[in-house]
Order: C-alpha cells, then sequence, then structure tokens
C-alpha cells in the first residue's frame, strides 16, 4: 500500500481504460486528477477503493457511463 495523497496524471496524452490497478496500488489518494486525456470506455470498480479520494477530475476525457459509489473511510 503506497502512502501517495495527490497523484496528477492531468495532459499527459494517456488512452485506453483508466488502469484498474489504481484503486489498489494507491488507496490513500485524496486527489485523483486524470484530466485532458484521451481515456475511453467506463470507469472500473477498481477506483471505488479509494476510500481517502476528495478530489476526482476526469474532465475532457472520453468516459461514459457512471461513477462507482466511493465509501468514505
Amino acid at each position: 500500500m503506497s502512502s501517495l495523497e495527490i497523484l496528477d496524471l492531468s495532459y499527459k496524452m494517456l488512452s485506453g481504460d483508466i488502469p484498474a490497478w489504481i484503486g489498489t496500488a494507491f488507496s490513500s489518494l485524496k486527489v485523483l486528477q486524470l484530466r485532458s486525456n484521451a481515456y475511453s470506455g467506463g470507469l472500473l470498480f477498481g477506483i471505488s477503493k479509494l476510500t481517502s479520494l476528495h478530489i476526482l477530475d476526469l474532465a475532457e476525457n472520453n468516459l461514459s457511463g457512471s461513477i462507482p459509489y466511493i465509501r468514505s473511510g
């Protein structure tokens, strides 16, 4: 488990699905910024494991579907 609290991957020209491992590798994240990439598809339920998350920025991507419920920890 990582103690990383802020992960900003905005404007990095990343594409494909949002990696499922983010939810398990960085479970103490408080800020996850993925703005302005080329992510597509839906959000995986791995994100629901981010129970400390306060800010989730997914703007300007090609995502579809709903955001999984995130239980606060």
